[in-house]
């Protein structure tokens, strides 16, 4: 840190940025880049060499998924990105679609490509609360093993707020979502909740998760045909849905619960880390949801940039 603090990066991962990360993305993500990329990976292939994993994988992989998120969250034209390379020059195996990968780079519109990566928006219909205020904390704090793991707070949750609990892993942030659920939680102070008040859960473990989509959206009484089409929406295939959910990625595990969430119609919606495993496009999703339909909501998420987003308020929760 010393020897870079005088220099005009000012810190070794600015370093890095200017002087690695910025050119070396321009070069990969170039046509003529792409080509030299396309040659040397097949090159390497020849040589009985798996060139996807020596030079595609660990070097240019997260420079075209940077692409993706631009043509998306900024409505940016990249046409080089990790879809392109994906589908035009992994479709054809090894060496055979050199050729179209020149086409596609000389004729390809961005626009098309744009169109492509474009991700479906997702719908939420929370309720109105007939108060303004819905929730007050007043001294509250989580108590294991008779001990207080954080200092006593106080905050409120008014209609339309979106509030961040934030602190260190251990300080009780889940604990505190399960004390609004009506879970016997052990804790000091007063929670006051108004009444009347519907509440949908996302929670931050998915062990529980059994049986078919079917099954669940039946014992979840939410309606199975709005439930399945959000989870398409949310690039969940067709053939998951004939599968047992315990047999889901983790990430397909916290969509189900996402979608739940969201075909309930509820004043507050109370959010466990809704971005665990969850894919880039899916969380941009989320996202655009939140802030489009403002719902009223508390959550945990260690996602800075998400938070930064979403929250209208930030609770911390201080040892």
């Amino acid at each position: 840190r010393l020897v870079f603090a005088s220099t005009p990066w000012g810190g070794f991962q600015e370093f890095v940025t200017d002087i690695i990360s910025t050119p070396l993305r321009h070069l990969g993500t170039s046509y003529i880049g792409t080509l030299i990329v396309c040659f040397f990976e097949h090159l390497l292939w020849s040589f009985g060499l798996h060139g996807s994993a020596i030079i595609v994988f660990p070097i240019f992989e997260p420079l075209w998924i940077i692409n993706m998120a631009e043509n998306v969250s900024a409505g940016a034209h990249n046409i080089v990105t990790f879809t392109f390379y994906e589908n035009g020059v992994w479709m054809g195996g090894s060496g055979a679609t050199l050729p179209v990968v020149i086409y596609m780079l000389l004729f390809a519109k961005s626009k098309l490509l744009k169109n492509v990566e474009t991700v479906e928006s997702l719908k939420l219909f929370p309720q109105s609360y007939h108060a303004e205020r819905l929730v007050v904390f007043s001294e509250v704090s989580a108590v294991y093993d008779g001990r207080r793991v954080c200092e006593p707070i106080s905050f409120t949750i008014q209609r339309g707020e979106r509030v961040a609990l934030e602190g260190k892993n251990g300080s009780g942030k889940s604990s505190l979502l399960k004390l609004l659920l009506g879970e016997p939680v052990e804790h000091t102070g007063e929670l006051t909740i108004g009444s009347g008040l519907v509440i949908s859960y996302v929670p931050q473990n998915t062990d529980h998760l059994r049986g078919s989509l079917t099954e669940f959206a039946k014992q979840s009484q939410i309606e199975e045909s709005l439930f399945k089409t959000i989870l398409r929406k949310m690039d969940f295939q067709r053939a998951q849905f004939e599968k047992a959910i315990e047999d889901f990625s983790e990430g397909q595990k916290k969509k189900v619960l996402l979608a739940r969430s969201l075909c309930q119609r509820a004043h507050l919606y109370i959010w466990d880390e809704p971005l665990n495993f969850i894919d880039v496009y899916s969380r941009m999703q989320i996202e655009e949801l939140l802030c489009q339909f403002s719902p009223t909501m508390i959550f945990v998420e260690h996602d800075q940039v998400f938070q930064e987003t979403i929250a209208t308020k930030r609770i911390c929760l201080s040892p």
